[in-house]
């Protein structure tokens, strides 16, 4: 099994100021034929076990990986891409070139699994020792004790449970209110309680009682800047990763600001958290520069980040 420490992957990208996650959901029915051609005149060096697409993939992966490595903070696989004999075969060769060229580099298996006893603890195994991801996504719906604890079991990896997600559907059950004890009286009863979003639950629970190897992270969506804000304040530094800016319709200035954690001992603003875009920097160009596009958006999207965190800086 990789051992490194997950944790402290991120933690230096983090002070290196990287925060942008290239989501990989490479979709070969979105690649345009030039793109095609370009890949297909390059070849790839592994063997011609499935069709012309599926190699394809491997090499566009390749190509982006290449291209962003040295500006992006990780790189996130979504598990719907990579299912069947195929998508295993460019998922493999995929990371085989990501270890090469980036050794240091964490990568996030945007699995979201959430499942009991041994069914869960195969998906662990799976995630951790059979693929060597650094982190995975999951689902808090079943707890901690039957669906969480084989994952957090793993120290030095990072467990990204979903939190509050930027879909239209989310407010259905996330949005739903709890009640919460505040104050007991002396023989253990209620005296004073208040009510709170699910998700707000979800993000106290991951950051006080699930946390105890201190490898808990979230799930926020963009969208709702005010509730990122609300997670933000509810967890402290725990590391986010954010999705949604872009093609979800999320508003990256407001979603930066949202996410900086303030220490309110010293003051010292920081970000400790990641920005996924999949099909904005993957598929930035359809052309011949599509390599060149990537880049620039990857670029763009984090020079950005970084200019509103100093202007938050410089503000306070």
């Amino acid at each position: 099994m990789n051992r490194r420490n997950a944790t402290k992957l991120f933690q230096a990208k983090f002070r290196a100021g990287k925060h942008v996650c290239v989501g990989l959901d490479t979709d070969y029915e979105k690649m345009s034929s030039k793109v095609r051609q370009i890949l297909m005149r390059e070849g790839g060096n592994f063997p011609p076990l499935f069709g012309m697409d599926t190699q394809l993939r491997v090499g566009f992966n390749r190509a982006i990986i290449d291209a962003t490595k040295d500006i992006a903070a990780c790189y996130k696989l979504n598990r719907a891409f990579y299912e069947g004999k195929e998508g295993l075969f460019v998922l493999e060769w995929t990371l085989r070139h990501l270890r090469k060229v980036a050794p240091r580099m964490p990568w996030i298996w945007d699995a979201k699994y959430g499942d009991v006893g041994n069914t869960g603890r195969m998906y662990a195994e799976y995630t951790f020792e059979g693929l060597g991801a650094d982190a995975v996504t999951v689902s808090p719906y079943l707890g901690r004790e039957d669906g969480l604890d084989v994952f957090l079991g793993y120290k030095n990896k990072v467990i990204f449970v979903l939190c509050r997600t930027s879909n239209r559907g989310a407010r259905e059950l996330q949005d739903m209110e709890v009640q919460e004890v505040a104050l007991r009286d002396v023989w253990g009863r209620p005296k004073a309680t208040f009510v709170e979003p699910l998700f707000i639950r979800v993000a106290k629970l991951a950051s006080r009682a699930w946390n105890d190897n201190k490898n808990c992270g979230l799930v926020v969506g963009a969208t709702y800047p005010d509730e990122l804000a609300r997670v933000r304040l509810a967890v402290g530094d725990m590391p986010i990763l954010i999705t949604g800016v872009g093609a979800q319709g999320g508003d990256l200035e407001e979603a930066v600001y949202a996410a900086i954690y303030t220490d309110p001992h010293t003051g010292k603003k920081t970000l400790p958290a990641v920005f996924n875009s999949s099909r904005g920097i993957i598929f930035a160009s359809s052309g011949i520069d599509f390599r060149e596009a990537a880049r620039a958006k990857t670029r763009e999207l984090n020079n950005a980040i970084k200019n509103i965190v100093k202007e938050e800086v410089s503000l306070t």
